[in-house]
């Protein structure tokens, strides 16, 4: 598909239904993001989209402004949280906000003071020795000559990058975590 759409029918693919399977696919993901930490990684994925809505594709501006995005959403949310009412609204509803704007794993995660586990970047899964999945040479060789060319999945040594949240029972809320990069 990334040739476009003539070039994919002349070379035998279905695109309409490649393109039914991948918003398919990409719509259970988002879904199972969303069921297994809530509205707030719903929000976090939606950051980054609402960066580049801001100033464009460039990623050079995207990337700034999503984290920018990402950290006033975090600042906002907390106190929210604690002043919506005469009780203070259980961050266990809030409990992990993970971003992941750079694909790079950041050593920052902790719980802050409401119980809500904090990262910036959880980091990327797939093969370790990429740029987000691509072979590097690839990506370095658009980069600086701005031509376009046909990326191709890098293969070999594959990593996960995640966080570990462990959270109270009762309240909900974050007690700690711990960074995991399985595959090394």
């Amino acid at each position: 598909m990334t040739l476009g759409e003539e070039e994919a029918t002349a070379l035998g693919l279905d695109t309409r239904v490649l393109r039914i399977v991948v918003v398919a696919a990409a719509t259970l993901m988002t879904s199972a993001a969303v069921a297994a930490s809530g509205i707030v990684g719903w929000v976090g994925l939606v950051v980054p989209h609402l960066a580049r809505l801001t100033v464009g594709p460039a990623f050079t501006r995207l990337l700034p402004v999503s984290v920018l995005f990402g950290a006033c959403y975090l600042l906002a949310v907390d106190p929210a949280a604690r002043n919506l009412g005469p009780v203070e609204l259980p961050l266990g509803v809030l409990t992990a906000v993970l971003g992941t704007h750079t694909h790079v794993p950041t050593a920052d995660d902790r719980v802050l003071p409401g119980g809500t586990a904090y990262q910036t970047d959880v980091g990327m899964s797939g093969p370790y020795n990429s740029v987000i999945g691509v072979e590097k040479e690839l990506v370095l060789q658009r980069f600086l000559t701005g031509m376009p060319g046909k990326f191709e999945a890098a293969k070999g040594d594959p990593r996960m990058a995640a966080t570990l949240i462990e959270c109270d029972g009762k309240t909900g809320r974050a007690i700690s975590t711990q960074r995991l990069l399985l595959g090394e």
